[in-house]
């Protein structure tokens, strides 16, 4: 059954995802730099033309100031694979030089196509998993109950109430089976999964990002979510593989690595199943699998230590700055009083990034190692990153992805306030982006869908003054979006509109981030994420 339900939410997902991509795309008709879709298809254009010394370093064929690859191995085999297989479709799409630019609706078919591909292949398949531990997991609590009430029972019957008892046996027995549970229970239990399920395919920023806007996430997001699943499987050497994979694919998934460290340190390290030798094999057998496997991921770069070090340049390029235009966190805001990057210079701004993030996620991943469960691991992955995204060095708008995965895997039962507060205020802090490529179609359906599936499943359950706060929320977003629409903004400030986006959404995710910190010193574990580590 749960099977079933997934596929039908993923085929309603890859709906909604073939009508976004029927919009135009990041620098569509912008020549000369264009836009990240250009930036993807000169990835494919280098890697199936110049040797693999050549990718990251500049040269006659590889001008790096035009969208030089930046990103890790992992990223530049997926563009050879795309650029190979488009190359056999048509050549001009991949010509060396003269393919600069180059547009056409048979290449945006293409490309959309492959980032379909991307999400069904990696992403749905994660989320598939993800729902299969939940729904194994409701089972094997409702079994649990079901055996603590027969232990009772047992105990009141040799104290001599034996009175019913034997008949209260005869039933906690027959209900053992889950498929004798009560329709009404199977139904919400279902319902909560299947809800958990289209939290993840139908996340607006997901959708506009990949399939309007134009990129890959859905890979590095999807490679994270499977290394989520086996943490929660206790099967922590293909969490490790997943994660580096994840890693090397988008250096962005650093937002999550003091995260997986910790964890895999401290459950590994104080296990009580084994001994000090066990534990620090277990470790030792973790550790290798990470080196191994980024050893095999960079594994044409480490012949030469100079090629190494410059791929690593290209990847984190300090020289670009603290942040990229108004992005929705505490260095942008800070910069329109403070004018940080005027008054300091880029080492000095790097060091307080550091500083920053460090003291940020510090609080939820001491506890994290003080408490290793799966509900403290999700919840510290939404910290953490949140931390990286409000204080890190060069963060995009696009970052807030990385929180929006976490934050989709708590349990909506319980947390679906906090969940679509956050969804919105998300999806909101891409507007300017996403209307500078021309989606404010696309963004306006699917944001009104999500926000609308949202209500209908969970306002019902929501407390008088959640159900105040959130319809306040939205009128604010409405509002904002019609200063956007309808009022210049003064000569004098052309981004009013833009920083009063980022402002308001910075101040939705500063209570994201206060609320799953005290989500993770509650004394009140999640009830279906995630039991505590044996």
């Amino acid at each position: 059954m749960i099977g079933v339900l997934c596929l039908f939410v993923f085929a309603v997902g890859v709906v909604i995802r073939v009508g976004v991509s029927f919009g135009p795309y990041s620098g569509y008709n912008k020549p000369p730099m264009f836009g990240d879709f250009e930036a993807q298809r000169h990835w494919m254009e280098i890697t199936t033309s110049l040797p693999v010394r050549e990718w990251y370093v500049n040269g006659t064929n590889n001008d790096l100031e035009y969208w030089g690859l930046d990103y890790p191995p992992l990223t530049a085999y997926h563009s050879w694979l795309c650029g190979k297989v488009a190359n056999w479709i048509n050549p001009s799409w991949m010509a060396l030089g003269s393919s600069r630019g180059f547009e056409s609706e048979e290449l945006k078919m293409y490309m959309r196509n492959t980032s379909l591909l991307a999400d069904v292949v990696v992403f749905f398949s994660a989320i598939y998993m993800w729902a299969s531990f939940m729904f194994s997991s409701k089972r094997t609590q409702t079994n649990t109950t079901q055996h603590h009430q027969l232990k009772q029972n047992n105990n009141n019957y040799k104290t001599g109430k034996k009175k019913s008892i034997k008949a209260t046996n005869k039933r906690s027995k027959k209900s053992s089976d889950n498929r004798s549970l009560p329709l009404g229970q199977r139904t919400e239990d279902l319902l909560e999964i299947v809800g958990g399920v289209a939290g993840l395919a139908f996340h607006p920023c997901f959708i506009l990002i990949d399939h309007g806007h134009f990129q890959y996430n859905s890979i590095s997001l999807g490679f994270a979510l499977w290394a989520t699943y086996f943490i929660a499987t206790k099967r922590f050497v293909l969490a490790s593989v997943l994660f580096v994979l994840s890693l090397s694919y988008k250096q962005m998934s650093l937002f999550y690595a003091p995260v997986f460290f910790i964890f895999l340190l401290s459950s590994t390290l104080f296990s009580p199943k084994t001994n000090m030798i066990g534990r620090l094999f277990a470790l030792g057998r973790v550790g290798v699998t990470v080196i191994v496997t980024f050893a095999a991921c960079f594994f044409p770069f480490l012949t030469d230590l100079n090629l190494l070090f410059q791929v690593l340049h290209r990847m984190f390029p300090f020289a670009r700055g603290l942040f990229e235009d108004y992005v929705s966190n505490f260095w942008c805001l800070m910069d329109v009083v403070f004018k940080l990057r005027s008054s300091f210079d880029q080492p000095a701004l790097a060091q307080m990034s550091l500083v920053a993030t460090l003291v940020a996620m510090s609080v939820s991943c001491f506890q994290l190692f003080r408490k290793p469960t799966n509900d403290n691991f999700v919840f510290t992955l939404i910290t953490c990153s949140l931390s990286f995204f409000f204080f890190s060095f060069q963060v995009h708008e696009k970052t807030i992805l990385l929180v929006a995965l976490p934050v989709a895997l708590v349990r909506a039962k319980e947390h679906s306030f906090i969940q679509a507060l956050f969804m919105s205020a998300s999806t909101f802090s891409l507007y300017p982006l996403l209307e500078k490529d021309g989606q404010v179609v696309q963004y306006a359906v699917v944001i009104i869908f999500a926000i609308a599936s949202w209500i209908v499943l969970y306002a019902s359950k929501w407390k008088r003054w959640q159900i105040v706060l959130f319809t306040l929320h939205l009128m604010t977003l409405a509002g904002i979006h019609y200063l956007f629409a309808f009022v210049e903004p003064p000569a004098s400030l052309p981004y009013l509109w833009v920083l009063v986006n980022a402002a308001y959404s910075f101040m939705a995710f500063v209570v994201t981030y206060l609320y799953f910190h005290f989500q993770l010193f509650s004394s009140k574990p999640s009830k279906l994420l995630l039991k505590k580590m044996d």
